[in-house]
């Protein structure tokens, strides 16, 4: 569960805090103010797409790689996005 930075009673699940994304914002039914993931959720984001991109371009040529081992790393570098994104990327407050 993550805290709110207000009350600092549970705000939102896991699944939920990985769907809200980057600047949504979402009313707590416990004290009614509302809560944001912060921007720097897309940073993840960008890394991981960039990471695979290099990776695909330079495996391609360096290292041919099956279909079956691009989508096993496809899924590891996702579930590595996942990890960081809803372990290291706070709620914040807004106005």
């Amino acid at each position: 569960m993550q805290d709110c930075p207000y009350c600092h009673k549970s705000a939102m699940n896991t699944w939920q805090k990985f769907m809200h994304g980057a600047g949504r914002r979402h009313r707590r039914d416990s004290c009614g103010r509302v809560v944001a993931v912060s921007r720097l959720a897309i940073l993840p984001f960008v890394v991981w797409l960039g990471v695979w991109l290099a990776a695909s371009i330079l495996g391609a040529a360096l290292f041919p790689i099956s279909i079956v081992e691009a989508v096993a790393l496809f899924i590891a570098w996702g579930a590595l996005y996942m990890f960081v994104h809803v372990r290291f990327v706070p709620l914040l407050k807004t106005s």
